[in-house]
């Protein structure tokens, strides 16, 4: 009887306390209103962003396939001229390999944070969108590192494309001044050097400036609507 008894009065102490925790558990889940273009435009990121993860592992992927057959096929060959180039491409396709296994994860990241984000937001074109914190918490946080990436390496191109060139078209001056077939080879090497670096580099810094200028106006208007 006794048990019966305090069978009862746990279910009841369970039925009160379960409905709370519900209830608690909403509550703690916080939500924010947010203007429809902040969280549409960060979706389009993060797809180009899981795109160019997705070239680049492919990209990795065939300089691995190329690297291990020609390894595998200098290392069973018996008539191998090539010394140790066996070993280079054998430390190479390893290298290739860890850069496919990282670009699969950061596609896999990517996947998952715009998953997160488009199941949060309603259907249609609504002028509002309804986002929890740790989605907001998480998206930020990966929009914050592709902006601060896209401006430190449009700070290095800059670098590259000046810097780099002055100082090898130093080296082809002090080549000209030497004379001789040496200094003639010097200069011309220093010269096709510095077009060689600095051309690409101030292409990409130009061409980079669109895309952080877009990462500029979406993280203000993510940090304007998160503060």
């Amino acid at each position: 009887m006794r048990i019966i008894v305090a069978l009862a009065v746990l279910s009841t102490v369970l039925g009160a306390l379960l409905p709370s925790a519900c209830r608690a558990q909403e509550t703690a889940t916080q939500w924010t209103e947010v203007s429809s273009d902040v969280p549409r435009d960060a979706v389009s990121v993060l797809k180009d962003e899981e795109a160019r993860a997705g070239m680049s592992g492919i990209i990795w992927t065939v300089s691995f396939s190329i690297l291990t057959t020609y390894a595998v096929w200098e290392f069973v060959s018996d008539e191998s001229g090539s010394g140790d180039m066996k070993y280079f491409a054998a430390a190479g396709a390893v290298g290739a390999l860890l850069s496919v296994l990282r670009s699969l994860d950061r596609g896999r990241q990517l996947s998952v944070l715009r998953i997160s984000l488009e199941t949060e937001m309603a259907p249609g074109e609504p002028p509002t969108q309804r986002l929890s914190a740790n989605t907001v918490r998480a998206v930020g946080k990966e929009l914050g590192s592709i902006h601060a990436t896209l401006k430190e390496a449009a700070s290095g191109s800059l670098r590259a494309s000046c810097i780099l060139p002055v100082l090898l078209s130093g080296i082809g001056v002090f080549g000209l001044g030497m004379g001789g077939p040496m200094g003639q080879d010097l200069a011309g090497i220093s010269l096709a050097g510095a077009l060689g670096i600095g051309g690409p580099s101030m292409l990409y810094y130009f061409g980079v400036q669109d895309d952080i200028e877009r990462m500029d106006s979406l993280m203000n208007r993510w940090n304007g609507s998160f503060r």
